[in-house]
């Protein structure tokens, strides 16, 4: 029983000098997040906190930064994006630990860029090349990846020429371009670039280079739709010939590779048959391209229509119009054109069906002179130039809109930056004030055990100090682990247990929980569990407090039951001065949580006579 006693000493000593290790610099600088998982970021985090004078946190946020990523959780990359400019901006840094911000701030750009928001995701990308220019020891070839998300950001602005402008720097990398698929597509954006500047022979140089890349390999899908950007090159320059050549050289891909797996969907498979169509009008086939434009409208009227549909339908319904005309099957050719002309009005509504105008003036030609032809297409002349002067002024107030969208955008940032800055100094505050508060009672509790000359006080001494430095920790945070807030309390509830009073108590996790990757607000369940143990508790061998976590997936809420069988707080006779104190700071400080990450945050308090108090608190989370 001795060696027993002897030997749980030693395990309990082993394990508390463990806790209070600090460790060195060079320990932190040799450490490697790898695999880069929560659970070796949190014990990268645990090292970094056992003293404050290390550094290493811009590592720390760029791991978390990329897992998040991975995940496509682009809020939480944006979160630690935010901690670690805080750090590099602010506090004096060793060129090492600075460097790390080239990548944070790159996985921020990705992140904005996936949700759309391109000028932002701009503005980080710039960034990220502005640290690289900087330091010379920071490897460059990542650099080509936010050159390709530089140009796309800048297409989808619609500055064309800045687009083309990053794409000739990746194109000009020799590592970037060795990969067969990646050359092909960076010489494919590069002649739809050229050509919308009308730079037609750069354009034609970029695809017939697409093309060839891709007929180097046997089996490339990429052939498919080189030869069909070749094919609507040539038929926007009117070379017919060189036209149907590609397109069918694209149809027979299709056919050869139709049973074999494919990275193409339904819309390119449509795209090459509407394309085939073409070639069959041009070989006087015009039933049978009839029949096949009208199967690849029936295959994506139930897709959701966006710019790629738009364009597919366009192409599909000139087809048909032509091949009906042919037919002189005129009605028909009407109904498409006004088909055309609804979907020109829903995307475009100032624009009107030229299709319709155009086959109205062909039926009318054959009932009417020379003379009456003439006049309309006058009129359509006339038409055409005023829609040009409507859509110069539209695009006027158009930027004069923008312009002002900008400004406006611009200031609520800053009011959103400053509003931030202030809740943060708040809880901060707030947090502190529950520091003392905890200690003024446990201090209580120390001074009863030294008038009594208690054998338990110098254990006492030890548990409690060992539970402040926890305390201490977390209340500096605005957001702890799961886990290591419910190890605070489990302390503090054996620590009262054995030494204030006897009572038993129970913490009961839902087992959807994931207590090492979820983080919450510090401080609020202790002071609910400080006032049922001193205000509820009679020292009975039957007092009891249970404590539940479940997850309310709905609002992305935590809810805490802490149930007592105490005589209830409207029932004791105790000084309630200080859980008043507590209650309002608890109060303030959910006001502020609700207010800034816009939960509906809360608590409430229920006693009945002879049966306890029910607490139930619903606090915020992040992963």
């Amino acid at each position: 029983m001795k060696k027993l006693f002897l030997l749980v000493i030693f395990l309990f000593s082993l394990n508390l000098t463990s806790q209070n290790k600090i460790f060195t610099q060079r320990e932190i600088n040799n450490y490697e997040i790898t695999p880069n998982t929560p659970e070796q970021q949190n014990t990268y985090k645990k090292m970094l906190l056992s003293d404050k004078k290390l550094t290493g946190w811009l590592y720390y946020f760029r791991k978390k930064s990329h897992y998040h990523l991975t995940k496509k959780q682009y809020d939480s990359v944006l979160f630690y994006t935010r901690k670690a400019s805080n750090i590099y901006h602010q506090d004096p840094l060793p060129a090492a630990e600075k460097k790390q911000m080239k990548n944070i701030y790159l996985y921020a750009g990705i992140a904005l860029s996936k949700t759309q928001k391109y000028r932002k995701s701009t503005e980080y990308l710039f960034k990220t090349l502005e640290i690289s220019k900087k330091n010379k020891k920071i490897h460059k070839a990542s650099n080509i990846y936010i050159y390709v998300y530089l140009a796309n950001n800048y297409l989808k602005l619609g500055d064309k020429k800045k687009a083309l402008k990053y794409r000739l720097i990746v194109k000009n990398d020799s590592a970037y371009m060795a990969s067969t698929s990646r050359a092909s597509t960076s010489y494919t954006h590069l002649a739809i670039l050229h050509e919308d500047l009308n730079a037609n022979d750069s354009a034609l140089f970029y695809y017939q280079k697409s093309l060839d890349i891709s007929i180097k390999k046997e089996y490339d899908w990429g052939k498919l739709s080189s030869h069909s950007n070749l094919g609507d090159f040539y038929q926007k320059n009117d070379l017919i010939d060189s036209t149907i050549y590609h397109y069918t050289k694209s149809k027979d891909i299709l056919d050869k590779y139709k049973n074999k797996p494919s990275p193409f969907r339904l819309l390119s498979e449509c795209f090459t048959l509407s394309n085939y169509g073409y070639v069959l009008i041009h070989k006087g086939k015009n039933k049978k391209a009839i029949q096949l434009l009208n199967t690849v409208l029936d295959s994506i009227k139930n897709i959701k229509v966006d710019d790629e549909v738009k364009g597919l339908k366009f192409k599909t319904y000139d087809y048909l119009i032509k091949a009906y005309r042919n037919t002189d099957n005129l009605e028909k050719a009407l109904d498409i054109s006004q088909n055309k002309t609804k979907l020109f009005e829903e995307f475009h509504n100032e624009l009107i069906g030229e299709k319709l105008d155009e086959l109205n003036a062909i039926y009318e030609a054959k009932e009417k002179d020379a003379s009456i032809l003439d006049l309309t297409q006058k009129n359509i002349h006339h038409k055409t130039k005023i829609k040009q002067q409507n859509y110069l002024l539209a695009l006027l107030i158009l930027t004069l809109l923008a312009l002002i969208l900008i400004g406006v955008l611009i200031y609520k940032q800053r009011i959103l930056k400053n509003k931030y800055e202030t809740v943060n100094l708040e809880q901060r505050l707030l947090r502190s004030q529950l520091s003392p508060h905890f200690l003024f009672n446990s201090l209580n509790n120390l001074a009863s055990l030294v008038l009594k000359k208690s054998d338990n006080s110098i254990p006492y001494i030890n548990r409690l100090s060992s539970l402040l430095r926890l305390t201490i920790k977390n209340s500096k945070e605005e957001f702890v682990l799961l886990n290591d807030e419910l190890k605070s309390i489990e302390n503090y509830l054996e620590l009262q247990s054995n030494f204030s009073k006897k009572f038993n108590y129970k913490i009961i996790v839902s087992e959807d929980i994931d207590q090492n990757n979820i983080y919450i607000p510090p401080m609020f369940i202790q002071p609910f569990v400080e006032n049922s143990i001193l205000h509820g508790f009679t020292n009975s061998a039957s007092d009891f407090i249970e404590i539940k976590v479940l997850k309310e997936e709905k609002n992305k809420l935590l809810l805490f039951e802490i149930k007592d069988n105490g005589i209830g707080i409207n029932n004791s006779t105790k000084d309630i001065n200080h859980e008043s104190l507590s209650g309002d700071i608890l109060k303030q400080r959910i006001k502020i949580y609700s207010k800034s990450l816009n939960k509906k945050s809360g608590f409430s308090i229920i006693s009945e006579e002879n049966e306890g108090t029910l607490v139930n608190l619903s606090l915020p989370y992040i992963f």
